[in-house]
């Protein structure tokens, strides 16, 4: 059993795996795993439909950022690897 989940982009799509191995596809083009998932979810979808003019890397960096205000866990220092080949 693995703990936590692996976060897998694979021909522009984004899969989970899950501590049980069950594999999860994500219906959006972002995805987030591990302390604040949550909130860094609803930051970027927030950034995405606020802030369009944002490119997806530092929509990735903001939304971090927003959840490291709001979850102790998290740090703000963060680096983002971004492929924009990935079809994401």
């Amino acid at each position: 059993m693995i703990k936590g989940q692996i976060l897998i982009v694979y021909k522009g799509k984004i899969y989970i795996i899950q501590e049980d191995f069950s594999l999860l596809e994500s219906r959006d083009s972002f995805y987030a795993i591990g302390s604040g998932f949550e909130y860094t979810l609803a930051a970027y979808k927030t950034l995405d439909l606020y802030k369009s003019d944002l490119v997806v890397p530092d929509k990735m960096r903001e939304a971090i950022r927003i959840t490291s205000l709001y979850c102790p866990s998290v740090n703000a220092l963060t680096n983002v690897l971004y492929d924009r080949h990935d079809g994401l």
